[in-house]
């Protein structure tokens, strides 16, 4: 026999509210049917959730109090730097990151399994305040891995990612060194 939450995440405003003006557990025990040490537990429930949404709404805000863009990552990585983080919420922060991280490789990994074994992958970085894109370049190698020709980072311009690929392709292409770098070589003696 399947029962029916007497206390759901709906009632957790409320609950809260009428804690928060005094009204005892077993008064809300009477409100809603059910045992005072569960109003005890949903009201630990409540408050956590207030909390997590909190530290959501103060994440998503820039130290300007505007809405801060990028990736989750990003945003992490922004409130754990932040210098008015408690230390409470940076464990949290940082166990969030971590996570994010493992997720990210988990799923990295499965995405480039696709791709065979000496393949060049060219992916660029989020967006920049200053308008300009980075990018990293990666190799797919044996065992499903990848290997990043440049830093893990997004760390190459446009030209810098061209001039990679090009140095990479060069003897497929039938390009010399002199072709790539633009130079003649010195007649020999």
């Amino acid at each position: 026999m399947q029962t029916v939450a007497k206390i759901t995440s709906a009632d957790y405003p409320d609950l809260l509210a009428a804690v928060a003006d005094g009204v005892s557990q077993r008064e809300l025990a009477r409100r809603y049917s059910c045992a005072p040490s569960l109003v005890a537990r949903h009201v630990t429930k409540a408050t956590h959730a207030r909390e997590l949404d909190d530290l959501a709404i103060e994440s998503a805000l820039d130290q300007n109090g505007q809405p801060s863009t990028g990736s989750m990552r990003e945003l992490l990585e922004a409130r754990i730097h932040d210098p008015q983080t408690s230390a409470r919420d940076l464990a949290s922060l940082i166990n969030a990151l971590a996570r994010a991280r493992e997720e990210e490789e988990r799923t990295s990994r499965l995405f480039f399994s696709n791709f065979r074994c000496g393949t060049l992958i060219l992916e660029p970085g989020p967006a920049r305040a200053d308008g300009d894109r980075r990018y990293r370049l990666m190799l797919r190698t044996q065992g499903g891995g990848i290997e990043h020709v440049s830093s893990s980072g997004y760390d190459l311009t446009a030209a810098d990612a061209l001039y990679l690929v090009v140095c990479a392709l060069g003897s497929t292409l039938g390009l010399t060194l002199e072709d790539i770098l633009g130079t003649t070589a010195a007649p020999a003696r």
